[in-house]
């Protein structure tokens, strides 16, 4: 019984078929990553855009309501909005 076992593993024949299917295997998975990785690269590039926007949009805001109080001072700096931009 364990010569049998031992015959079945040793075959060259079974290792080249196993290592044909063993590289294709590899180049699907490696051709699936590679489009995973583009994805959440695009992703990435999405919500950066979409960041820069809003500090945009909220650096008007805040720019806004400064004209409208008429204090344009950098004591500004320290209120916990501006903190709260800079962190952005």
């Amino acid at each position: 019984m364990g010569d049998e076992r031992a015959d079945r593993g040793s075959g060259s024949d079974g290792d080249d078929a196993r290592d044909g299917s063993d590289e294709t295997a590899r180049e699907a998975t490696v051709t699936r990553l590679k489009r995973e990785n583009e994805r959440l690269r695009e992703r990435l590039d999405e919500r950066r855009s979409e960041r820069e926007q809003l500090v945009d949009h909220y650096e008007t805001l805040l720019d806004a309501a400064r004209r409208r109080d008429g204090d344009d001072s950098e004591s500004e700096a320290s209120s916990p909005i501006q903190r709260l931009f800079d962190r952005l």
